[in-house]
């Protein structure tokens, strides 16, 4: 990537173009064009995800919960992986599932399965596996 076009995305993302930062913050996480750098992938697809990407929201999920570039938070990973299961995104759903049936609290447990169950009728099969598993 130039820096005349590194220069213009940014310009782009810092006015509130939700794509400009998802591409900045993509660059960043996976080092496509641009030299690897999690905290800025962090701040950018932050940006991102509050403008409603929701391949930004289920980046921002997994850095969280793997603690890439941050330390690792459940909570803020599950709010982003909520986000982007709330817009269809099958991964997900599967990982909100995945750590809301991880607790002891009937009640997310039982929007755990919910989540398992609608990541499995979209065809993503670690989520039927997990069904499986644990027996529904």
């Amino acid at each position: 990537m130039s820096s005349e076009d590194l220069k213009i995305l940014i310009d782009l993302c810092e006015q509130g173009n939700a794509d400009a930062c998802s591409i900045l913050g993509n660059e960043y996480y996976f080092g496509w064009t641009l030299d690897k750098d999690h905290k800025k992938a962090l701040k950018y697809l932050t940006y991102a995800a509050e403008g409603g990407d929701a391949d930004s929201q289920f980046l921002l999920g997994s850095m969280y919960y793997s603690g890439e570039g941050t330390e690792a938070d459940p909570e803020k990973a599950l709010k982003w992986f909520l986000a982007a299961a709330g817009q269809g995104n099958a991964e997900a759903m599967f990982n909100a599932g995945r750590i809301l049936i991880s607790g002891t609290d009937e009640e997310k447990r039982r929007l755990g399965k919910e989540w398992l169950l609608r990541s499995a009728e979209k065809g993503y099969d670690p989520a039927m596996d997990m069904l499986r598993h644990i027996g529904f």
